[in-house]
């Protein structure tokens, strides 16, 4: 079949162009800010953007190479990942089902909210997921080699993406030469430890006690109700695991289950995380519901019924962010700006200086730098004192850092989100 005729190209076609329609309501998170900044540092060797040692840094690089130029360009780069990651699942999934099944499946991952969302986000997940489904087809094909390469990009992309690895290195270690596997998986790391030597053990320290960041704690059920916003197709995931398990399929199971289990496991849960699992899922899925074939047409109907109700449950959840932007940014052009967000740096080529981590760490940070830089941009919403292990000493040392600034303000908005002031 020749390739503009295949289903497979209308489809990527359609949420192409879908994706470019939601460019319309962009709006950008923190750590799209982040990684942002991160890129305009790597490029300027340090006189523009900003750094944050418990970042991977491969994203970072490739948002770099378009950092003079518009963030539209970022914003394309990340759905043209998102639409390769579509092709590589859907050949993933000829290895299981015909074509009409296969392009169907890719189709309920293209649909998912979560896909929808993050195809657009200038984030670590869908350049992840895309590293470990081609690190995964690769050891389909046994290329073990350039799996653990790919995979190493994986975790240099997202860190956790290192579970994948893992369980694709014990079911191949029988199969090669494992150590050059785990030499060539090492190497898309060593640009990482090379920037952050100095830091390295207090960033792996910082990475860890996030896992357990208290201000996005949710409860234990938040992934199956997540996964079932996404599609109630993904019920059919329970009886694809007994599908998956009665094949052998063990290698799936765990790439799609052990995840999922690390993301319940820490208190840090966000929607988000679920990408990299999201594909595993369902293919999972689709072990049960394509078996609809083998029953009776009034079975079929009814299962076709579903799985449309289904996708149009999941996308009535979904909703664009809308946020007004602030427009402290007209003020930092090519200054040094100690700051309580990375927000700037989508704006302007200013050097920040972040002072958020914590609020210790952010008034001993402020003390270092109070002297040598020209502005510090200050938000309500970077230390919620709530969230804090002596909450009495957090609300004491904030007074104690207001108290040092209230006679120099030089600009404050309030947004529907925040409040942010500038002191100079």
């Amino acid at each position: 079949m020749q390739w503009w005729k295949h289903p497979l190209t209308y489809l990527i076609t359609i949420f192409v162009l879908f994706e470019l329609f939601t460019l319309r309501y962009a709006h950008y998170f923190w750590d799209e800010a982040v990684y942002v900044g991160m890129g305009k540092y790597l490029f300027s060797a340090g006189q523009a953007g900003l750094w944050e040692p418990i970042r991977p840094i491969v994203l970072p690089f490739f948002l770099g190479i378009f950092s003079s130029l518009p963030l539209l360009f970022s914003r394309l780069f990340i759905i043209v990942v998102a639409a390769a990651t579509l092709v590589l699942f859907y050949y993933l999934c000829r290895q299981r089902f015909n074509i009409p099944q296969s392009v169907l499946a890719t189709f309920f991952l293209a649909a998912t909210p979560l896909y929808v969302l993050y195809a657009t986000k200038l984030m670590t997940g869908m350049l992840a997921v895309f590293f470990v489904l081609l690190g995964y087809y690769l050891y389909t094909k046994q290329h073990y080699y350039w799996m653990g390469l790919v995979l190493g990009l994986a975790a240099a992309t997202r860190f956790p993406a290192a579970l994948f690895f893992i369980i694709l290195f014990v079911a191949s270690i029988r199969k090669t030469k494992w150590y050059y596997v785990l030499g060539l998986f090492i190497i898309p790391l060593l640009p990482y430890v090379f920037l952050n030597y100095s830091t390295i053990i207090s960033s792996f320290i910082s990475a860890m006690l996030h896992q357990n960041n208290l201000i996005y704690a949710k409860p234990w059920w938040f992934y199956g109700k997540t996964l079932l916003i996404q599609g109630l197709f993904f019920v059919a995931a329970l009886p694809g695991i007994y599908f998956a398990t009665k094949k052998k399929q063990y290698v799936l199971l765990a790439l799609a289950l052990i995840p999922l289990l690390y993301f319940q496991l820490i208190d840090n849960k966000q929607e988000r995380f679920l990408l990299l699992a999201l594909p595993f899922l369902v293919l999972l899925a689709w072990e049960a519901l394509f078996l609809a074939q083998r029953w009776k047409k009034g079975l079929q109907i009814c299962t076709i019924v579903f799985l449309l109700v289904s996708v149009v449950l999941s996308i009535s959840f979904f909703s664009f962010p809308n946020e007004e932007l602030p427009t402290y940014a007209q003020f930092f052009e090519n200054e040094t700006v100690l700051t309580a967000t990375p927000l700037p740096t989508l704006h302007g080529d200013a050097k920040l200086i972040p002072y958020y981590f914590s609020y210790y760490e952010g008034f001993i940070t402020y003390l270092e730098y109070e002297d040598s830089v020209d502005f510090v941009l200050h938000t309500n919403t970077s230390f919620p004192c709530k969230y804090a292990d002596d909450t009495e000493l957090c609300e004491e040392t904030l007074k104690a850092f207001h108290g040092r600034l209230e006679n120099r303000t030089f600009f404050y908005e309030q947004t529907t989100e925040a409040t942010y002031t500038i002191y100079q």
